[in-house]
């Protein structure tokens, strides 16, 4: 059932990542069309945009500019490269592939080069996410069948596991101030979100519904988490998007139509 459900968040992170894409790309060719107003800023979007593609029959890691040039393949192992994250700098990439019958995280150069394995257990690593000062990364590891969440140094140095409750728990986001992560876990019942301190410490529950609550994402002041609920729709696994504080209260819902899933808060 958790691979299941990691293999069906997998096509739904990988659906928005690449509508994300195309949105930004949409948005850079709207603001260059001609206006009547001289104050509006009409330069095109920059920086870089990272995704995963099957363009080559398998899933690889692309880098394409955020006005739509410059589509490139920047990681390619040969078999899935998946859930790429930049470092907070933009200098580094890490990244979890599929080799020799498991899964392991990666960091490379942001151009691709120096890359290296991190950590190698024998159970599937994924999903890594980067502390804000960049010196840890985040991820989710099996334990005997059971994911939970893990901090390593960035040399791959250091590895501590942070959860001890065996009923699914997956790394979410890091808060800005470094000081806490968020992670889901199944530990009551259905998947709710839950905050720690970054040593494991301090485990308290944020969302309390009848539903599924994934998918979070922290403003960039840290006041406010962006997530994803089935609450609306009857636990169907279609998601509505929500917002609230960042101790789990004032809960809003912010979309009503579709499927909706995987939030980023603009920098």
């Amino acid at each position: 059932m958790i691979f299941q459900r990691s293999f069906a968040r997998r096509l739904v992170r990988l659906n928005a990542t690449l509508l994300m894409t195309v949105s930004l790309i949409a948005c850079g060719e709207v603001r260059r069309q001609p206006t009547q107003s001289a104050s509006l800023d009409t330069a095109p979007p920059t920086g870089q945009i990272a995704f995963v593609s099957t363009q080559n029959g398998h899933d690889e890691i692309h880098v394409i500019n955020a006005d739509g040039t410059g589509e490139h393949v920047l990681i390619n192992l040969g078999m899935r490269d998946e859930d790429p994250a930049w470092s907070p700098d933009g200098k580094q990439i890490a990244f979890d592939s599929y080799q020799g019958g498991k899964r392991s995280i990666y960091i490379a150069n942001a151009d691709g080069s120096n890359m290296r394995q991190l950590v190698g257990n024998a159970t599937n690593d994924l999903y890594p996410v980067w502390s804000p000062d960049g010196k840890q990364i985040g991820f989710t590891s099996y334990v005997a069948g059971r994911t939970h969440v893990f901090v390593m140094d960035t040399d791959g140095s250091n590895v501590r596991r942070l959860t001890d409750n065996d009923l699914g728990n997956e790394i979410a986001a890091w808060a800005p101030d470094g000081k806490q992560i968020l992670f889901t876990s199944e530990r009551d019942g259905l998947e709710e979100l839950y905050l720690m301190n970054v040593d494991g410490s301090n485990v308290r529950r944020l969302t309390n519904t009848d539903a599924q609550n994934l998918y979070a994402s922290w403003s960039p002041d840290g006041s406010r988490i962006a997530f994803a609920s089935d609450l609306a729709t009857n636990r169907d696994l279609n998601y509505q998007l929500y917002i609230m504080r960042a101790d789990g209260s004032d809960v809003h819902r912010l979309t009503k139509t579709g499927n909706n899933a995987s939030p980023a808060w603009k920098r």
